[in-house]
């Protein structure tokens, strides 16, 4: 889960960082002082699941910085931080998730990040429909590990260790599926989705179950791509 801090007060952001860390649940953070850098990360297009916006802060505060996020287009979750009450109606106004008085507790973290997952799986219900054999079927994008061609087939790599071939070319499989941020093309015979890959470098990506998928020269950017796509930027 990608997660966004913003709070002008660094022990604040660090509090909450370490008990997001501690929570048990995979978490990657992105922390800001400043509510213009935490906006214009977000403007450069990383993808982030859920803001956790402090609404005390100088040059704009927590509720104004969400207004913001919703006008460029951020449809994720948003959490408010306040060591005051007094702020709970103004946050609907943004479409808020949820609202934690200072300071959170261990338990009030990770009850919080036990909806967002049950929110984040029900709320993803993208699919594509396959022709297999006499059989149709729907795939529901999160279950799709990769596809790839072979002998003008194309076959779906589920998360859980099956398959499902389908009679299509490839392109207008791959067409369908790079339509969401999730998939990524890193070889002219290869789609694979992004929240699947275990480890990556220059020439391979290795999914969870462990699938080797080559990186070919002419998609050397691919890992770029990646980072951007989980965290931002390169790293």
């Amino acid at each position: 889960m990608n997660i966004l801090i913003c709070d002008d007060l660094q022990l604040d952001a660090a509090q909450l960082n370490n008990l997001l860390q501690a929570s048990g649940f995979q978490v990657h953070i992105h922390s800001f002082l400043s509510a213009n850098d935490a906006l214009n990360f977000i403007r450069n297009g990383a993808v982030v699941d859920c803001c956790f916006l402090d609404i005390v802060m100088p040059e704009m505060d927590g509720i104004s910085l969400a207004s913001a996020l919703r006008k460029e287009g951020y449809t994720g979750k948003i959490v408010f931080l306040s060591s005051s009450k007094d702020y709970g109606p103004e946050t609907y106004t943004v479409d808020a998730f949820s609202y934690l008085l200072k300071p959170p507790s261990i338990e009030n973290i990770s009850t919080l990040l036990k909806r967002l997952e049950q929110n984040k799986d029900s709320d993803d219900q993208a699919s594509i429909t396959v022709q297999s054999g006499k059989t149709t079927k729907i795939l529901l994008y999160r279950n799709i590990s990769y596809i790839e061609v072979m002998l003008h087939k194309v076959y779906f790599r589920m998360t859980d260790g099956s398959e499902v071939c389908m009679n299509a070319t490839f392109s207008q499989v791959a067409t369908q599926l790079l339509s969401d941020s999730r998939f990524i093309q890193c070889h002219r015979s290869y789609v694979v989705n992004m929240q699947d890959i275990a480890e990556i470098s220059e020439r391979e990506i290795i999914t969870h179950n462990g699938n080797q998928i080559p990186i070919p020269r002419s998609y050397k950017n691919t890992r770029s791509k990646f980072y951007q796509w989980k965290f931002g930027g390169e790293k």
